[in-house]
């Protein structure tokens, strides 16, 4: 429906229901009667996109149980999150768009129309000038908002732009106001191209290292957002480190709730509850759970506290141990001295020794001693000596044992002492020959914590202590990894020696923390090249097997943590499960200010609706996709409407098609996303819902608004030919035999202008990240100003798209 002449029929899906003659004249009644129906029917279209979105968000939250290579079984999202947000969310987000133009080829015989692609182009500059110039300021003062994804913003970006001068090279330079079939295929083509792009982006694959998570060390998913266990460990450290694991699991479970940010579905459908007095879907109500934190954390409150505040008034206890637990002497040496040793110096304290028989017998093999030791003011150390018999026979080795007696402990100051647990006794072995003996692992496997920072390996030696001996400790992986889950020993620690007479050695070898929630993983060490004369390995000692398991303190925690987390989790999901609830949301005011006469009179407004789309089954159903695809034709139905809606009403002021869909059509399908992205830019930490899923939603629009459509076009007229009907339309205008006609007059020049304004758009953004370190907020000055230029480049925008549709340029 072009401007000039009187009278003209106009012909849509819905309106007129017939055949009649429509005065384009200004009939001022009739204009505004269409206008508050148009405005009417864009409120139609937010409600069932609504319904939409929630299908979309039932879908991308499914999950499904994996096997990781160590055997732990975790749940991971079905949906790639780059993925759902360029297809199903930009889908959700420019579905009334590509509907619109999909329904305008379709009720036109398959012949272009101006509605559908001026709305497309329309509605991304909107996005990308409006909607980000509204982001860049509601960044509250002295906080930004900057893109972290930024290898997935760079291929939309890119996208955002070339989709649009692929338009130009299409209708104008290749075939000028022609679509082939090959031009829609690539088009519609570009789509695919696009997700796979993106998708690599977002695994890393553009850079030579990736930030991306490995799915075995998530170990709870909130809302989209995986917690892993470095992030507990980190709450907790700040929060309260005498926390008992159920008070830490409550304060933790708080933490991580503040953190969940509403997805960009839940975004836009909050938008359009807004407008419509609904239940938004928000995050759960936390005042109880924090009221019980702060009770956690009061001093008073604690028991745990209190039990630290009694322990640390009261007196220390000084411990009193053996330096080593185990000693060895030659027989022929007479003596064996042991080595005593106190936890401080301050004082005078006398302790008890006496020995006992092990395998040696006193009398026969050493002389029973007992006595009483002494530490004299600033001594930390005493010793025990022991006489050795030597005699002629050939025995095996033997040991004996020397206690300190922990009831017989007497000081001279105020503190008290007592015997350390597993150091009041040590094992003297005496060795009958003069052989270096034999040397390996004490333990064929052992188990370490992952927190313990080292996996400390003993090794012993038998049947012998003369001189000096040496080996060499290596270790090789197993399901554990060196380099992710443990480092290689040091290499002036490989080689260990052991002294005349020294029994035992360690070698200490360096844990990577992964902070896994369920790690059990394993390697080994092993013994080789001795280096001693006579000496050889034990037998079956010289690998040790090392498990590395995750910390049970943790674990515990985020047992409690997602108990804890499920439980107030309710208030952000999003759907219903059954009908009736449906129709009860619908006709009841369910938001937390209905009681205004704004929220009263938008929840009646739209309350028709509300109860049409209430027919819709329940996302409870197939999963999502059953709710998906009706509200999907719902929406090209309401499509459908605006576009009849939208024509009639441009004739009546009178306006260009192609105007009234940059101006109305493409404001009112674009206000939902302008208030969700404003809520995304408040609520995120990053810029990425805002400003990422902008540069999406417009390669979006072309690649499926476009694509779709002119491929469907471009197949019929390449089948049907060149009937009476195209002859009449086209014959005299263009040199083509046949095929699917797009006039570019005023598309062309709207699409060149949004390019260049695009252009400007993102070097601002550009520019701002580099200045200001993010893309929106800062300064509030500078931040006004990038505004303001994006909101003249909008105006700019519309007014020289509207002089190249009335051909004035």
């Amino acid at each position: 429906m072009m401007g000039g002449g009187d009278k003209e029929d106009v012909g849509g899906v819905f309106l007129p229901l017939s055949s009649t003659e429509v005065d384009r004249s200004f009939t001022g009644g009739r204009a505004v009667i269409y206008f508050i129906f148009l405005i009417w029917t864009f409120l139609g279209v937010g409600i069932v996109a609504d319904r939409f979105m929630m299908a979309i968000e039932v879908i991308t939250s499914a999950e499904k149980e994996i096997e990781t290579k160590r055997g732990q079984k975790i749940k991971v999202r079905v949906w790639n999150a780059t993925i759902a947000n360029l297809s199903l969310m930009a889908l959700g987000s420019s579905a009334p768009e590509i509907l619109l133009a999909v329904i305008e080829i379709i009720s036109n015989d398959f012949h272009s129309g101006s509605l559908g692609p001026s709305t497309i182009v329309g509605s991304a500059a909107f996005n990308l000038l409006v909607i980000i110039a509204i982001c860049v300021t509601a960044i509250p003062n002295g906080e930004t908002r900057k893109i972290a994804e930024l290898g997935v913003y760079k291929t939309t970006a890119f996208f955002s732009v070339f989709a649009y001068i692929w338009l130009i090279i299409i209708l104008v330079l290749i075939t000028p106001d022609k679509v082939d079939i090959w031009e829609a295929l690539v088009t519609f083509l570009m789509f695919p191209l696009l997700l796979g792009l993106a998708y690599a982006a977002d695994r890393g694959m553009f850079s030579k290292s990736s930030s991306k998570v490995q799915p075995d060390q998530h170990i709870i998913s909130i809302n989209g957002r995986e917690f892993m266990a470095y992030e507990c460990a980190e709450y907790l450290k700040n929060l309260n480190a005498n926390s008992s694991e159920l008070e830490a699991s409550e304060l933790l479970a708080q933490q991580m709730l503040s953190k969940v940010k509403p997805s960009r579905a839940q975004h836009r459908i909050n938008a359009i509850r807004a407008m419509t007095g609904s239940k938004k879907v928000g995050r759960p109500d936390t005042k109880k759970a924090n009221a019980r934190s702060i009770k956690v954390l009061s001093d008073e409150e604690s028991p745990l506290k209190k039990e630290i505040a009694m322990v640390e008034s009261a007196h220390v206890v000084e411990e009193l141990y053996f330096v080593s637990t185990e000693y060895a002497v030659i027989e022929n040496e007479g003596k064996v001295t042991v080595e005593v040793m106190r936890s401080s110096d301050d004082g005078q304290v006398s302790v008890s020794f006496f020995t006992r028989d092990g395998t040696a017998t006193s009398g026969k093999d050493f002389k029973d001693t007992r006595g009483v030791i002494t530490f004299a003011e600033g001594q930390l150390t005493q010793t025990i000596s022991v006489k050795i018999i030597d005699d002629e026979e050939v025995e095996e080795d033997e040991n004996f044992y020397i206690h300190l007696d922990p009831e017989n402990i007497i000081a001279t100051r105020t503190n008290p002492y007592k015997v350390q647990k597993d150091g009041d006794v040590t094992c003297v072995k005496i060795i009958d020959d003069d052989e270096p003996g034999n040397i390996g692992f004490q333990n064929a496997e052992v188990t370490f914590s992952e927190t313990g920072r080292f996996a400390e390996l003993t090794l012993v030696r038998e049947s012998g202590c003369i001189g000096e001996i040496a080996c060499t400790v290596s270790t090789a992986p197993g399901d554990a990894i060196e380099g992710t889950d443990y480092e290689p020993i040091p290499e002036d620690q490989t080689k260990v020696i052991f002294c005349h007479q020294q029994l035992q050695a360690h070698v200490r070898i360096p844990l990577i923390n992964t902070q896994s929630f369920n790690k059990q993983c394993c390697f080994t060490a092993n013994l080789t090249d001795i280096v001693g004369i006579r000496a050889e390995f034990i037998k079956d000692k010289t690998t040790c097997k090392i498990m590395i398991c995750a910390d049970d303190k943790m674990k515990n925690i985020i047992d409690n943590v997602t108990r804890i987390v499920a439980e107030d989790m309710d208030q952000f999901q999003v759907g219903h499960e059954t009908w009736p609830e449906q129709f009860k949301n619908a006709v009841v005011m369910e938001d937390e200010d209905d009681g205004s006469i704004l929220g009263t009179f938008l929840h009646f407004l739209s309350l028709p609706w509300k109860v049409l789309f209430a027919f819709i089954p329940p996302t409870s159903y197939c999963g999502g996709w059953l709710c998906f695809c009706i509200s999907l034709f719902f929406i090209g139905v309401v499509s459908a409407l605006i576009g009849d809606l939208a024509g009639i009403f441009g004739c009546l002021l009178p306006l260009n098609p192609a105007v009234t869909a940059i101006t109305f059509v493409a404001l009112g399908t674009s206000l939902p996303d302008m208030f969700a992205s404003k809520a995304a830019a408040l609520a995120d930490d990053t810029a990425d819902s805002s400003v990422g899923n902008v540069t999406g939603s417009n390669s979006v629009n072309v690649f499926l608004g476009l694509g779709l459509p002119w491929t469907i076009a471009a197949i019929y007229w390449e089948l049907e030919g060149a009937t009476d009907d195209w002859v009449e339309r086209y014959g005299d205008l263009y040199n083509y035999p046949k095929g699917f006609i797009v006039p570019s007059a005023g598309l062309w020049q709207s699409v060149l202008v949004f390019t260049a304004c695009a252009l400007q758009c993102l070097a601002v953004l550009y520019y701002r990240r580099i200045t200001y370190g993010a893309e929106l907020g800062g300064p509030p000055g500078p931040a006004k100003w990038a505004a303001a230029y994006f909101i003249f480049l909008w105006f700019a925008y519309v007014f020289l798209s509207a002089l190249g549709s009335y051909e004035v340029i």
